[in-house]
């Protein structure tokens, strides 16, 4: 990534939104604000000297908002030519984030078979092979969507919110919740590279989303982590959109 463009990335997800300001391909600056505070954010001030690239998961009012304040916006859509081969059977329905999470590992670790995990509002993996085709994943509840439903589907269990650490065991209802949501995330995450080690050799993994920095996976040589992964696989889709030839292109 060799822009010299001063470019502003836009990441809106479902719990916050990231905004990256790149400076010469270098990602220089990260922001999470809140949904009505994009707009009037400073780094969006003096638009016309930069290029604003959005993706969102949010409804279309956001996006729509932000076009009409920056018209020259780039926004990143499904039906975009890809560096890669996309087999999900549903192209039209696969969120962006995962998209660009998919891009990020293309360009990090082209020809190698990368699994990325983004722990935010859900726990998605994402997989692409050493051939460059991107096969699809999985997507299960968050942390915080785990809490909800809990208090949501049961009578008598609380809303709880997450600490900053868990026992194994837990000696109270409260103790309990947290212990099954925490160490059941970070089981779950272990198994399912295990799975993914067991059936593509030399695996390399990525970690990224807001929660992720709540597990230590650190001491395998193969998994890496990357809080602002999204926003660079979201630089790098634009870059591939604008900056390269047609012949480059798929």
């Amino acid at each position: 990534m060799s822009s010299t463009l001063d470019i502003i990335t836009i990441d809106a997800g479902n719990t916050t939104v990231k905004l990256g300001h790149f400076v010469a391909g270098k990602l220089v600056d990260v922001q999470r604000v809140a949904r009505d505070a994009v707009i009037h954010h400073p780094l969006l001030a003096n638009s016309n000297s930069k290029q604003l690239v959005i993706s969102s998961v949010l409804d279309g009012d956001f996006v729509y908002q932000l076009t009409e304040a920056h018209p020259a916006a780039f926004v990143v859509g499904n039906k975009m030519s890809l560096p890669f081969e996309n087999l999900y059977q549903q192209p039209e329905q696969l969120g962006l984030d995962r998209l660009c999470n998919a891009a990020f590992a293309h360009q990090a670790q082209p020809r190698t078979n990368t699994l990325v995990i983004d722990l935010g509002t859900c726990l998605k993996f994402d997989f692409i092979n050493a051939n460059q085709v991107y096969l699809g994943g999985s997507i299960s509840p968050g942390i915080r969507l785990r809490y909800a439903s809990l208090n949501d589907y049961t009578d008598k269990l609380p809303l709880l919110e997450m600490p900053s650490s868990s026992t194994l065991i837990g000696d109270s209802t409260a103790a309990s919740i947290h212990a099954g949501i925490l160490h059941g995330i970070h089981a779950e995450i272990k198994g399912m590279i295990a799975c993914y080690e067991a059936e593509f050799s030399d695996l390399i993994v990525y970690l990224t989303g807001g929660d992720i920095e709540h597990f230590d996976f650190a001491g395998k040589n193969n998994i890496f982590v990357d809080q602002n992964l999204t926003l660079k696989g979201l630089y790098y889709l634009y870059e591939y959109q604008t900056l390269r030839s047609p012949a480059d292109r798929r």
